[in-house]
């Protein structure tokens, strides 16, 4: 149910993805909330996120090339929503809370497809106990209706992925 993929894109695939997102030009955009609206006076409780895609507004920006590479790979029938997460670094792990990820989709089968953009000692955490290791240009898929949740890193500056929710 759960599937990962190690080195999933070529090489120089993914390195020139990981440039663009870590790199000082990617314009990240401050976010108080990661699960819930009470999360929005926890300062712990906070990411830098990025929307390439929206299902009700479509592809959200202009640079929705630097993610080609992986959504020609994963080629599903419909885009729910693509969004790029960077939780900065913690003195001290802490997990979230769990969740799934496109509410409001009970009656549409939808797929979630995590792709890291960089190795850290953060995680993604599934309810039944499986454990996913953030490691550079690997992709976890899963059924959309499996709660998860993530944890942030301690051992470098942040924890990069970026998010898709689709139509197989």
């Amino acid at each position: 149910m759960i599937e990962i993929a190690d080195s999933y894109l070529a090489p120089e695939q993914f390195r020139e993805v990981q440039a663009h997102l870590m790199g000082a030009l990617w314009p990240w955009h401050f976010n108080t909330i990661i699960d819930g609206p009470e999360d929005e006076n926890d300062p712990t409780k906070s990411q830098f996120t990025y929307s390439f895609f929206e299902r009700r507004e479509g592809w959200v920006n202009s640079r929705e090339k630097v993610i080609w590479p992986i959504t020609r790979k994963i080629n599903p029938i419909a885009w729910l929503r693509i969004k790029a997460n960077l939780n900065p670094w913690l003195q001290e792990q802490r997990q979230n809370s769990y969740h799934i990820d496109m509410n409001g989709m009970d009656n549409i089968p939808f797929w979630t497809s995590i792709f890291y953009v960089n190795t850290n000692n953060g995680y993604t955490l599934f309810k039944d106990g499986t454990k996913v290791e953030s490691v550079e240009n690997r992709l976890v898929t899963f059924p959309g209706t499996i709660q998860h949740t993530g944890c942030n890193c301690t051992d470098q500056k942040c924890r990069i992925l970026i998010n898709f929710n689709y139509i197989k």
